[in-house]
């Protein structure tokens, strides 16, 4: 049915579109390339952030790390570049906090109402509603498997797609417990049509909310084309 694994890409493509997701092929995560990421933004969520004048990203992991740690304005609470500096102690230096919260304030996410202490603009944080990976392959089904495992560090629901016939053979055998072991879910693809044999189950955590928040980052340019 497919020669190579990219033939599936369309098929799953679609299947994504459907869904509102909007999706990246062959996109790039700490560890390597996920086939396909689809992303849906919350739009209510994605208002509020343009009414706060953020339209730009916010920029690169340590840099959202850092805003997660600061309190809303709402909260009536704020941080001190000291408590910052030793939160991050062991990986960022008080120099680049500095640097990042500067960057953070110029950006419009963060203000400084007392000197040296921060707030962050927010109440969209965050942004998505879902997060979806799919790693496509003819077969070597250990090896997808192993790979939509990592990816659930990001992804909420992360997917393997098959050729149509692989994927019903495992979804009714025994190899149907591995995927339900690690809560992946199984797409059987042919050329014009894709399938969900198995649901994906979120799990309840393993999330890595940074990684979270930069992969929404990255279809944030998207999001504001297409609104």
């Amino acid at each position: 049915m497919f020669k190579y694994e990219s033939e599936m890409t369309r098929p799953v493509k679609d299947w994504l579109l459907a869904q509102g997701l909007m999706t990246r092929v062959e996109f790039k995560t700490p560890w390597g390339i996920c086939d396909l990421a689809g992303v849906k933004i919350n739009k209510e969520k994605a208002q509020l952030r343009m009414d706060y004048k953020q339209r730009a990203t916010i920029g690169p992991i340590p840099r959202i790390s850092i805003l997660e740690n600061i309190p809303d304005m709402e909260s009536g609470k704020s941080i001190s570049i000291k408590r910052l500096t030793s939160i991050f102690d062991d990986w960022l230096s008080a120099e680049r906090i500095e640097s990042e919260l500067e960057t953070l304030i110029r950006k419009k996410f963060v203000i400084s109402n007392r000197k040296n202490h921060y707030q962050k603009l927010n109440g969209w944080m965050p942004m998505h509603e879902r997060m979806v990976a799919v790693e496509l392959k003819l077969n070597r089904i250990s090896d997808a498997l192993y790979q939509a495992i990592a990816n659930t560090t990001i992804f909420a629901e992360s997917y393997v797609a098959l050729p149509y016939d692989t994927a019903n053979r495992i979804a009714e055998g025994t190899r149907r417990s591995d995927f339900e072991k690690y809560n992946i879910g199984l797409l059987a693809v042919k050329r014009d049509i894709c399938e969900k044999v198995i649901p994906a189950k979120i799990p309840n955590k393993g999330v890595n909310s940074a990684l979270q928040i930069h992969t929404a980052e990255s279809f944030w340019r998207l999001y504001l084309k297409e609104c």
